[in-house]
């Protein structure tokens, strides 16, 4: 085979590849929503790192005001059905990364509507008070 067979290829695989984890990340998506179940963890996605859900725009792109008031609602049930839960958990069971997290809860922390205790990141997380 030439290179540029080989290249053709491996192209065509890793497309395959990524589509089938987006159709696989929709079913997931469509079924939890019909069951009315909070979806599990997002699968990771090649590099390691962790496929972004439904909150996260596309790479390079920002999120909208809408999408970050939505994500932080879903931050606030998270924490007031686990007082005291950190970062890294919040992210886990909403199936992002940590790093998607930190505007939305920059956010609630300046409205006051969650409280934070501890540093870096052993920092936990509590409800602040009511809008």
């Amino acid at each position: 085979m030439t290179d540029l067979d080989h290249a053709i290829r491996q192209r065509v695989e890793d497309f395959v590849q990524e589509m089938t984890e987006l159709v696989r990340q929709a079913a997931l998506q469509s079924v939890s929503a019909a069951l009315g179940t909070p979806s599990a963890a997002a699968p990771r996605a090649k590099g390691g790192k962790r496929a972004s859900a439904a909150f996260v725009a596309k790479r390079g792109g920002k999120r909208t005001a809408k999408e970050l008031e939505q994500q932080g609602s879903a931050i606030v049930t998270m924490i007031r059905q686990t007082p005291g839960i950190r970062a890294d958990q919040l992210a886990k069971a909403m199936g992002v990364m940590t790093r998607d997290l930190a505007l939305p809860i920059k956010k609630l922390l300046a409205e006051r509507a969650i409280t934070k205790k501890g540093q870096k990141r052993a920092t936990a997380y509590f409800v602040g008070r009511s809008k």
